[in-house]
């Protein structure tokens, strides 16, 4: 059975519209180089797993593995602040390391690669529930 990750996939292209722009927008200037340099990059990061976050807060208890879910939960919770703490050194730090910014890239396409299913994982979560009322 194929898994349809459609509703996922039109949350991060709403959360990544913005990033889209400012791509464009550096494409156009010129700065082609400055696209892998962006550390708003960590901050759609964290809007993308504050919204999972917001998400598990709807499931009912009852669909809960209490342990299990938990660590999930805590799961997402990490990937959020880890970003966000990410943006915040990005705009601490006068000349961050090359370094840095490719951490934020693998960070980047690792927390895609796990939202597209924990989303839609969450949602069917949320379903189950609304179907059985």
């Amino acid at each position: 059975m194929m898994v349809n990750y459609e509703s996922a996939k039109r949350e991060l292209i709403a959360v990544f519209l913005p990033i889209f722009v400012l791509i464009v927008i550096k494409i156009f200037k010129g700065e082609f180089w400055d696209i892998f340099q962006l550390p708003d990059l960590s901050l759609a990061i964290s809007i993308m797993y504050g919204q999972l976050l917001a998400k598990t807060f709807d499931i009912p208890d009852k669909n809960k593995k209490l342990n299990t879910f938990s660590t999930f939960q805590l799961k997402i919770f990490s990937i959020a602040i880890l970003s966000i703490i990410m943006y915040a050194c990005f705009q601490l730090i006068d000349k961050p390391s090359i370094i840095m910014y490719v951490i934020q890239l693998i960070l980047l396409f690792v927390s895609i690669f796990f939202y597209l299913p924990y989303s839609t994982l969450l949602d069917k979560m949320r379903q189950n529930e609304q179907k059985a009322d």
